[in-house]
């Protein structure tokens, strides 16, 4: 591991996930705190995104957090989507008076990437606003993210504090329905 890049400074932080628990180690990158989760024998190695790329990331979600249309909830989300090309297509949690009609952030950036020619992507980052918990992704976003693969890398940010958690979505949809097992009308993709 370079260490110029990261440097391991406790592996006594806690991150609680919806569906499992997991402890977390916590690096510092550039301007962000990054908690990273520990998968087989990953603990100390972060092979993620570093320096601009993760800030520019980072930031666009945030920015983009403050579009959100959420009158009902008040709970606001950004997410940034990197593309394999480098680019980064953002989006917003929208609510609606008929709750199940909203679209989380992170749908709407993965929707908005495809209707853009976009199919390939490495990173999204989730950003909200909690102060003990970070915000993952809901089981549909994780499904759609994982149509498109499963070592898209997530990065869930505190808005405020700019504190980060990093998985991926294999470690956060371990038991996914993958797109090659589906078949229509008796056509396997």
């Amino acid at each position: 591991m370079n260490s110029g890049i990261l440097e391991v400074l406790s592996c006594s932080v806690a991150l609680h996930c919806p569906l499992s628990a997991f402890s977390v180690c916590a690096v510092v990158a550039s301007r962000f705190r990054i908690l990273q989760t520990p998968r087989l024998n990953r603990i100390l190695s972060v092979s993620g995104l570093v320096g601009a790329v993760l800030e520019e990331l980072v930031d666009q979600a945030i920015l983009v957090r403050e579009k959100s249309y959420a009158p009902y909830s008040k709970f606001q989300v950004g997410a940034a989507l990197l593309c394999d090309d480098g680019t980064i297509i953002t989006g917003c949690n929208v609510e609606n008076a008929v709750y199940p009609l909203g679209n989380c952030a992170e749908r709407t950036a993965i929707h908005k990437a495809v209707s853009e020619g976009h199919r390939k992507f490495k990173a999204i980052a989730i950003a909200a606003h909690m102060d003990k918990e970070f915000v993952g992704p809901c089981g549909a976003c994780r499904q759609t993210l994982r149509e498109f693969g499963s070592n898209i890398e997530v990065y869930m940010v505190k808005a405020e504090s700019r504190e980060m958690a990093k998985t991926d979505v294999q470690e956060l949809l371990p038991f996914m329905f993958p797109p090659r097992e589906t078949t229509f009308r008796g056509i396997k993709f």
